[in-house]
């Protein structure tokens, strides 16, 4: 079999490592014919270096061609070298990596052994810097050997049935495509003896954090490693919060954490067991270096989830309606999701008239007149409105979600005093001054302009009637350690309120179990035996359910669009607005509060 090769090498930025790879290509027991660069726009000489070395080569039959493709990505590149290359053989290779010299003469004996029309070669991953070879080791394994695909040779026909490298990666693109040939051709065909070496490991902390950070960003945007994405997003946050809750435990077991994952995973990892061989200050510094790799790790996967949820809510996600304003698509559907899956009928009545209890403390019931007309503005699944409707002639429920209405529809089939609205706080569909009393509880704060939603709201009511609001607090009735815990998971909810609705609903039902739950009841043991800190975290829920946790868990983590306010904000707000005579709630949650309408002219 005649065996005519071309040699697919995309770059950038690679003068630092193009060297050993030409001399590499060189040693070849057997040449290519075509060597294609593809250069994604370099600026630091490495089209002169290829160019001077063409211009040296001893090997007249070869042909070296430069391509240029500025802000081109790995798969474009290749994508591009193929496109060019003349030859019915492709092999693949990467700048930084260095092939034995027997490696295309090794990967076309396996072909021709096995009949095939592809196979793959091995890397061998080693580093002889201290501080390269403590990251090779934390993340590869030291002189560990896996099959690459640039290290590898293709048949056209194989190429032309995998299809294309994905373009839009700077990583992860190879893993891709390696899945796609298992999945037409079975488990991958590994040439043992086609090797090629990978030593340029970055050698200070930046590069380090940048690289990994960048990779697990990119592998998320490509949808490979999910499992270990989802154990690293949820892990390393919550290890990293114990101390907090447990000073003791918690430090405890980010030292188990730094031995394990600095001093065992490299040997783990690793072809030999003492990796740091004549070099023990990388044995230290892949100790020290080990969170620092993970916290990278996290903040590209968090990148990464970002960058694809936005991508899929801009093309999957419309407005709830042309007819409606102030709202967030994403927050409306976000919550058709919540209460479709949670939709309250697991709530005990007890509980639930508990909770109704806490929320309307405040409201002034009694002041209402016979036969008075209310609504309730987001209505959710209706479960406020159960028994809301019981103490009024009439209740309007409006919502912005048409599956959350449904709910509500079914949760309130029993309540023949109830009429559903799918509306918006932009637009009430009351006349002005119709309303008796009206009440918003958790909504508010979802609203991209909270203002215009009270002042809209404040437009229904007649003069003097009660509105209660619920607005999510500021802390400003904490500490500062309990402020700085919630900013710590606010990083958290920005992050998973982007996630796929199914994903989101997972990690916020795992929080509600491992932290809502265990908080909450040691919370109740404190109480019992009267040492209960009055700012002890998740609290409220000491006597609540496990539904009612994980139903806060999934508001709580679930949305996107959340803001905070002050007591004193509050007040300024109603009293902006159209209202008067606030008054708050003295009790959990926090802020309820219950304004009168002004009796002066409309505030619009």
């Amino acid at each position: 079999m005649n065996v005519r090769i071309a040699i697919v090498i995309p770059i950038l930025n690679e003068s630092a490592s193009l060297p050993d790879l030409l001399l590499g290509i060189d040693a070849q027991l057997l040449q290519p014919r075509e060597i294609v660069f593809v250069d994604a726009g370099s600026t630091d000489g490495s089209q002169l270096l290829i160019r001077e070395w063409a211009r040296n080569t001893a090997f007249a039959e070869r042909t070296v061609s430069v391509l240029e493709l500025p802000g081109g990505l790995p798969g474009s590149g290749r994508n591009a070298g193929v496109s060019a290359a003349k030859s019915e053989w492709i092999a693949f290779i990467d700048g930084g990596i260095i092939p034995e010299p027997d490696w295309l003469e090794r990967l076309v004996a396996c072909v021709r052994e096995r009949g095939t029309k592809a196979t793959f070669g091995l890397c061998d991953f080693e580093s002889d810097d201290p501080f390269g070879r403590a990251i090779c080791a934390l993340t590869y394994g030291y002189k560990s050997r896996h099959p690459v695909l640039p290290a590898s040779l293709f048949h056209r026909d194989t190429l032309d049935a995998i299809g294309p490298f994905r373009d839009d990666l700077r990583a992860a693109e190879d893993i891709l495509w390696m899945r796609r040939f298992v999945d037409l051709f079975g488990a991958l065909p590994v040439c043992p003896d086609a090797r090629v070496h990978y030593r340029h490991f970055p050698d200070n902390v930046a590069s380090a954090f940048r690289k990994w950070r960048e990779n697990e960003s990119n592998a998320v945007r490509a949808g490979v490693r999910g499992s270990q994405h989802a154990a690293y997003l949820l892990g390393l946050p919550v290890l990293l919060a114990l101390p907090f809750f447990a000073p003791v435990a918690g430090l405890f077991l980010i030292l188990v954490y730094l031995f394990l994952r600095g001093v065992v995973d490299p040997i783990r990892r690793s072809a030999v067991k003492f990796w740091w061989q004549a070099r023990p200050s990388a044995f230290f510094i892949a100790i020290g270096t080990a969170a620092l790799i993970d916290i990278s790790k996290w903040l590209g996967i968090a990148q990464g989830l970002l960058e694809r949820a936005t991508r899929k809510n801009n093309k999957r996600e419309r407005a709830p309606g042309p007819s409606l304003s102030n709202v967030d698509a994403a927050v409306v559907a976000g919550f058709g999701d919540e209460w479709t899956r949670m939709p309250q009928n697991s709530l005990s009545a007890g509980e639930r008239n508990s909770i109704f209890d806490e929320y309307f403390d405040v409201f002034p019931w009694q002041s209402l007149p016979p036969g008075s007309t209310g609504a309730d503005i987001g209505c959710g699944s209706g479960r406020w409105a159960m028994l809301a409707a019981a103490r009024c002639n009439h209740l309007h429920v409006v919502d912005a979600s048409d599956a959350v209405l449904e709910v509500a529809r079914r949760n309130l089939a029993d309540r023949h005093n109830v009429s559903f609205h799918h509306a918006s706080v932009g637009s009430l569909p009351f006349a002005t001054a119709s309303l008796d009393f009206a009440y918003s509880l958790g909504v508010i704060h979802h609203v991209p302009d909270h203002r215009a939603a009270i002042r809209e709201i404040a437009r229904t009511l007649k003069p003097n009637a009660p509105f209660l609001v619920y607005l999510y607090y500021a802390f400003d009735n904490r500490p500062a350690w309990f402020r700085l815990i919630w900013r710590a998971s606010d990083v958290l909810r920005i992050v998973i309120s982007r996630l796929p609705h199914s994903l989101r609903f997972g990690v916020s039902q795992v929080i509600a179990l491992l932290v809502y739950w265990p908080l909450a009841r040691l919370a109740l043991a404190l109480e019992k035996a009267g040492k209960l800190p009055s700012s002890w975290p998740l609290a409220y829920y000491r006597d609540k359910s496990i539904y009612t946790m994980r139903t806060d868990a999934l508001d709580r983590f679930g949305t996107r669009l959340e803001k905070r306010f002050s007591r004193d904000q509050i007040r300024e707000l109603l009293q902006a607005e159209g209202f008067t005579d606030v008054r708050f709630s003295k009790t959990t949650p926090y802020w309820c509060a219950v304004a009168l309408r002004r009796s002066e002219a409309s505030t619009e």
